[in-house]
């Protein structure tokens, strides 16, 4: 880091400052018709203009296409729009610097050059810009000028409009985009190039003045002035500062307004790059020498006093630096300092730019993480709800049986009872009507516990469907209109799905696979009741055939009919093909109890999978159908946004590359 800590140049001799005094001549003030006049206008007039009759240099050249590419990189990477035209990732901001240093390298047949070197005083705070006003007024004045003249030079900003953000002080007059303060001042003369004094505002008045915060970037040699009683050092560099600063400029000039101390130098070097050069003066004090040498120019004390006084403000190691920088030039003799600079001025910008890119894309990528922290906060409520809410429906299990499980043996010991009285003698009078107790047995006891719960589960249901839906859709409306991540598409799709019918979640979402089971097993009692009919109707013809040979066994003992066998033996055969009868439809009667248990059996089976094969449709396709899609479009955005950060980056990055290699081949 450059930092001036003690300067060990004195003070003007007696005789130089009466040199200085004659070629004082007038200081006048010039207001410009129209403040907001392009710069490119004033420009068109130089401090000794040339025609451009030889060509590019090669760091120009190499310069002008590095800016060309960064031209059409930054509408890509900044915002069109922001809160304000001077800030660090303001592409407005950036593309009228870069428009700027577009007019100074390229060189127009048969237009005027430019040959002044930019040097811009800006301080910060209140504080500094009194002491900026006080650096230069020191520069400027002459111990022995007339009363006037002084006057002139001290009373400058009073003879400006009140809302002009920049005095430019030059030599002779010309034309400038600022107020113009013509002073034939020695300092301006004794610079090995002609220079363009800019003074400007405070950058932290309210609203901050845009204009001078812009001639601050284009000025080939920026000093600020900062007092950190006021603000301090290390707010300069962080990216929350108000305002930017070029700090980075290859020739910036940061003047503390402070004593130096070694902690303050540490502190200096761990904040700033090493290329800005840092030196601490006192601006009073130099003032201060000025006006006792003007009340006693002839006095020893005073000339020793005002040796004393200047040589301790360190005021002449600014002019020291400034010097070193115009004299310090690597481009051919037939360059002017001022076209060396503005290349330099140039790629500083240039590199500003690109690290406002690289600021808003980094920045960018902490947005995506913040909206993938939001979406994984998401995910794991909806992960949460998938594994909460069907231990709240069906219970843990618990011995083997869950909440279903436990209303299917109720219900099985139910409609045990009701079969178990259904006896094979009952159904001689009843056969007719098993279909219907069946049916009303199984409609009574049917899981009617398990299906009021089902329905009040539905009801919490719905309420989470409404809190998760309003969750996605405010996470959505969180992402401002000029958001990436703000997508009307996605929000009018997820507003479709919640308005859809089948969106809703009513009572009988749950509970409807109860019915449909409880329907499935109307086709086994139909079918028990027809294997009642026909074990019913079996047994009354064995019983009918029995009476019958009982009947032909008593008319042959009647002599009435020979049939072949004895009474005896046929009324035997009777009784058994009866009792064989009673017993072939006893036997197939329960034969078709137990077919009906099997199918309740697997009806039961069946309703548990369905339970809950219905309940995951149900938070699949209506709970968590909204905050699901909200996830998946939110997914989709940020992989296509990261991809796209990706390739600007890269972008970015090769600019920087060819940019550090025409940097370090122009110095």
């Amino acid at each position: 880091m450059q930092t001036c800590l003690v300067v060990s140049s004195r003070a003007p001799s007696l005789s130089a400052l009466h040199q200085r005094n004659c070629q004082f001549a007038s200081a006048v003030v010039h207001v410009p018709s129209s403040r907001r006049c392009r710069r490119a206008a004033s420009t068109a007039v130089a401090y000794t203009t040339r025609a451009p009759t030889e060509e590019l240099s090669a760091p120009r050249q190499e310069t002008l296409t590095v800016l060309h590419k960064t031209t059409s990189l930054l509408p890509r990477v900044l915002p069109q729009r922001h809160r304000s035209p001077t800030e660090p990732e303001c592409l407005e901001f950036w593309d009228e610097l870069l428009n700027e240093a577009y007019n100074d390298l390229s060189v127009t047949p048969g237009a005027k050059v430019d040959d002044r070197v930019r040097l811009a005083v800006c301080g910060l705070d209140d504080l500094s810009e009194s002491q900026a006003r006080d650096l230069v007024t020191a520069l400027l004045e002459d111990p022995f000028a007339s009363e006037a003249q002084k006057e002139a030079i001290r009373s400058r900003w009073q003879s400006v409009p009140e809302d002009a953000d920049a005095i430019s002080i030059q030599w002779d007059h010309y034309p400038t985009a600022h107020a113009s303060l013509q002073v034939r001042s020695a300092w301006l003369q004794q610079l090995p190039a002609p220079v363009q004094l800019v003074e400007l505002r405070s950058t932290s008045r309210p609203p901050p003045p845009s204009a001078s915060t812009k001639t601050l970037f284009t000025a080939d040699i920026p000093v600020i002035v900062c007092n950190p009683a006021f603000t301090s050092l290390d707010t300069l560099v962080d990216p929350a500062f108000p305002q930017p600063l070029p700090l980075t400029h290859p020739h910036a000039i940061l003047v503390v307004t402070t004593l130096y101390s070694a902690e303050l130098g540490s502190r200096i070097k761990a904040c700033f790059p090493d290329t800005l050069t840092v030196l601490f003066i006192d601006p009073s004090r130099a003032l201060t020498a000025l006006s006792i040498l003007s009340a006693a120019p002839s006095s020893p004390i005073a000339v020793q006093r005002y040796q004393d006084d200047f040589d301790g403000s360190r005021i002449s190691s600014l002019t020291h630096s400034i010097r070193d920088v115009l004299s310090a030039r690597t481009d051919p003799p037939s360059r002017s300092p001022a076209a060396v600079l503005h290349v330099h001025t140039a790629q500083a910008n240039i590199a500003g730019s690109l690290a406002a890119c690289r600021s808003f894309l980094t920045r960018a990528l902490r947005e995506i993480d913040g909206v993938c922290l939001l979406l994984s906060g998401l995910k794991v409520r909806i992960e949460e709800a998938k594994v909460k809410v069907p231990r709240e429906v069906f219970g843990a299990a618990s011995e083997g049986a869950d909440e279903v499980q436990a209303a299917l043996d109720k219900a099985r010991r139910d409609i045990g009872v009701v079969m178990d009285a259904l006896t094979w003698w009952k159904l001689l009078w009843r056969v007719d009507d098993l279909a219907e107790v069946v049916n009303a047995a199984v409609e009574r006891v049917w899981c009617k516990d398990l299906e009021q719960k089902l329905i009040f589960h539905a009801g919490r249901l719905a309420s989470l469907q409404e809190d998760f839906t309003k969750s996605s859709k405010d996470l959505l409306a969180s992402f401002p209109p000029t958001s990436p991540f703000h997508s009307p598409v996605l929000e009018n799709t997820l507003s479709r799905i919640s308005t859809t019918p089948a969106y809703l979640v009513d009572a009988a979402t749950l509970a409807a696979p109860l019915k449909w089971r409880r329907q499935q097993l109307s086709f086994p009692t139909t079918r028990l009741h027809l294997s009642a009919q026909r074990a019913m109707f079996g047994m009354g013809g064995s019983v009918l055939g029995s009476m019958g040979a009982v009947w032909a066994g008593w008319v042959g003992h009647l002599g009435l009919l020979d049939i072949g066998l004895q009474p005896e033996t046929a009324v035997g055969l009777g009784l058994l093909g009866g009792a064989a009868g009673v017993r072939w439809a006893i036997a197939r009667f329960e034969k078709a109890k137990r077919k009906w248990w099997k199918d309740w059996g697997r009806v039961s089976e069946g309703l548990g999978r369905d339970l809950r094969a219905a309940l995951d449709k149900t938070m699949e396709e209506k709970v968590l159908v909204v905050p699901a899609e909200a996830c998946r479009g939110l997914k989709d955005l940020t992989s296509r946004r990261k991809d796209q950060i990706d390739e600007l980056m890269e972008e970015v990055a090769g600019l920087e590359t060819d940019l550090a290699r025409v940097t370090s081949e122009s110095k």
